[in-house]
């Protein structure tokens, strides 16, 4: 392949030497595009350096058009690795950049550190400190203190991630969080979360802080298959029936018996409900809200949601006042009514009535506003921001994605990159005659499941993962005995494990990478399969066993009906089967986060392979995976040729 020529201005700023092959051809299709005041879809493999070829692109592009970079992320890990790369940027040309994490994270007082356990709270307990002056940091942030001078002139010339400044700030006794928001007007590019500009209240927040408009941005989406996932979250809300009970003792704590029947009237409509089963039930917002605005004697609108927010709001400053969590169970009420209200009549929006499983093994039950189209929450964004640039390693097919997120109706470049890797560094099998279809489902079948388990994982020189579509499907494994199959240490997620408990698990996991290796069972679109990474010798083996297609609930196909009738007959297509390989996609590409890593990938699910499915796999896995039918010994014969 003849080399692309890649402008002077980007070589000039590209930190680590030679650009390589099909890098390149990133780089310059980003560029071109821009240059075009296009956006653009792009899908390239692990490990391809898509991040920093991205802001490469991009700088020159933002330096001659005068916009801001706002690169956002799934997680503040990720947006910490964003700066990272600006850092090495930074050694060839001035550049400047911070992440940015939310309030909660970043603020050292102890009342906020001890009580504030979500954004709202910590938003609220730190607005009633600051007005009544009795945070010292925030007190600090004196402009034409000496101090505050000489921080922020080396958070503005350097690139910084919020784990350093917070350092930092806490070293001179200053608000980090609020350091960051003088920040982030004068810095070339901010790496945050998703929620900082596709949440509308936070989104309001940020671009008053950054002083500019959304044309004023250029957009990087990383990892965008997750965007869809994130912006439907942001538009759902949920309010169980704890917190309706809640909210009857604290009306009558609080003397505010003009609530009484509303609360009362909502929480019998759930009562009235709730089974000791999963169950959805789909409801008539418009009918519910109707019938409690006569029982209640008053019109239940946006007016009458105000007031219970204005209740909610004088709660939490008096719970303040006394040094208490300032938590407002009616305030909780008044926003989840909010949502109800406004999407009582809206077609893209599902209204539930849902019992489930607490924590705890009891019952409970909820109402769900749930959102069935991403384009609710995304259209505000992409169709006002200067250009957006969409990168993913799992985004195929790109059509189905620029649909979703609403990029069709707008100016388009999109391109799916060929594979680095050969089959030295990726070898992909999808065994045949073996599937988890619930007919499949079968101690035999779960026998010969736990056999090739073992012979790949016992024939690996270092860690190996499973990764089941369910936690049936995992239970499956385990009764067979998967364990007894397995000559290295096993570890496995757990349906209640607290996120610090699989914390410990996966470090324990990892640390036995260089000690004869271990092996870590867990969930596809789990915290092991989307939310952790296995770079080199950490799993060397991944083993996907069958396709996590969703539940046939009420959202699911309320879900798939509504994308029936607004993608031309695509609903099954976009709400079930792709995002079900796209998770196993995800998981897939565990072991290989840089060039140079290794990685033997097995499809335990025969369907993996069918025509219709495989090519909604990502191109780089696509080109490496084959079919094989399985013998005793075979996958031992295979894992010892690729990893000798």
């Amino acid at each position: 392949m003849t080399p692309l020529k890649i402008p002077a201005e980007i070589i000039d700023i590209f930190p680590y030497g030679d650009i390589r092959p099909i890098q390149d051809e990133l780089i310059s299709t980003i560029y071109s595009a821009l240059k075009e005041k296009k956006n653009v879809v792009i899908e390239g493999a692990n490990g391809l350096g898509k991040t920093v070829a991205a802001l490469t692109a991009c700088i020159p592009i933002a330096r001659e058009r005068d916009l801001q970079i706002i690169h956002v992320c799934r997680t503040n890990k990720q947006a910490d690795r964003v700066i990272s790369e600006l850092k090495e940027i930074a050694k060839k040309t001035d550049v400047s950049g911070v992440s940015i994490r939310g309030r909660r994270e970043m603020c050292p007082h102890p009342i906020i550190e001890k009580h504030a356990d979500d954004a709202a709270t910590a938003s609220v307990l730190c607005n009633q400190l600051k007005k009544l002056r009795k945070c010292e940091y925030h007190n600090r942030m004196d402009e034409k203190s000496p101090n505050f001078r000489n921080v922020m002139k080396i958070l503005e010339e350097v690139p910084s991630t919020s784990t350093e400044i917070n350092n930092l700030c806490r070293e001179n006794r200053l608000c980090s969080y609020e350091l960051i928001l003088k920040l982030v007007e004068k810095v070339d590019v901010v790496a945050a979360s998703y929620q900082y500009l596709f949440n509308p209240p936070i989104r309001d927040i940020f671009l008053s802080k950054v002083d500019r408009g959304m044309s004023e941005l250029l957009l990087i989406v990383d990892e965008c298959h997750n965007i869809i996932d994130a912006s439907l979250n942001i538009s759902s809300d949920q309010l169980s029936i704890f917190s309706l009970r809640q909210a009857l003792k604290e009306i009558k704590a609080f003397n505010h018996p003009q609530f009484l029947r509303l609360v009362r009237g909502l929480t019998s409509v759930l009562e009235e409900e709730q089974v000791r089963s999963d169950i959805e039930k789909k409801v008539d917002a418009r009918a519910i809200l109707l019938s409690l605005s006569r029982e209640i004697g008053t019109s239940i609108d946006l007016d009458y949601v105000d007031k219970l927010i204005s209740a909610g709001m004088k709660i939490q400053r008096e719970y303040l006042s006394r040094n208490k969590p300032p938590r407002s169970y009616i305030h909780r009420i008044g926003q989840f009514l909010r949502r109800f209200v406004l999407t009582k009549s809206r077609t893209e929006f599902l209204h539930l009535i849902t019992s489930y499983r607490t924590r705890t093994e009891g019952w409970s039950v909820k109402f769900e506003v749930v959102s069935l189209d991403a384009r609710f929450t995304t259209k505000h964004v992409l169709e006002y921001v200067g250009n957006s640039v969409h990168i993913s390693g799992t985004i195929e097919p790109i059509d189905s994605y620029s649909k979703i997120v609403g990029l069709d109706k707008l100016p388009l470049v999109s391109k799916v990159l060929d594979s680095p890797y050969s089959e030295k560094n990726v070898q992909g099998y999808v065994i045949d005659r073996i599937s988890t279809k619930l007919a499949d489902r079968t101690p035999e079948n779960y026998k010969k499941m736990c056999e090739i388990i073992g012979e790949a994982a016992n024939n690996t020189p270092s860690n190996s993962g499973i990764f089941a579509a369910s936690y049936v499907v995992m239970k499956g494994l385990l009764d067979a005995g998967v364990e007894s199959y397995l000559d290295k240490p096993f570890f496995y997620e757990q349906r209640k494990m607290t996120s610090s408990a699989n914390d410990r698990l996966i470090d324990e996991y990892k640390n036995l990478s260089t000690r004869g290796g271990a092996v870590l069972m867990g969930v596809l679109g789990g915290r092991s399969s989307e939310g952790a990474d296995f770079p080199g010798k950490q799993m060397n083996t991944c083993m996907i066993v069958g396709i996590p297609y969703a539940r046939p609930t009420t959202r699911i196909e309320s879900q798939i009906g509504y994308l029936e009738e607004h993608f031309h007959r695509k609903g099954r297509e976009y709400g079930y089967v792709i995002p079900a390989i796209r998770r196993a996609s995800q998981a897939a590409g565990r072991p290989i986060r840089s060039i140079n890593d290794r990685g033997l990938i097995l499809f335990l699910d025969y369907r993996f392979g069918q025509s219709y499915t495989a090519r909604f796999l990502p191109a780089w896995l696509r080109q490496n995976t084959r079919p094989l039918q399985y013998e005793p010994g075979r996958i031992a014969k295979i894992a010892q040729e690729f990893f000798d």
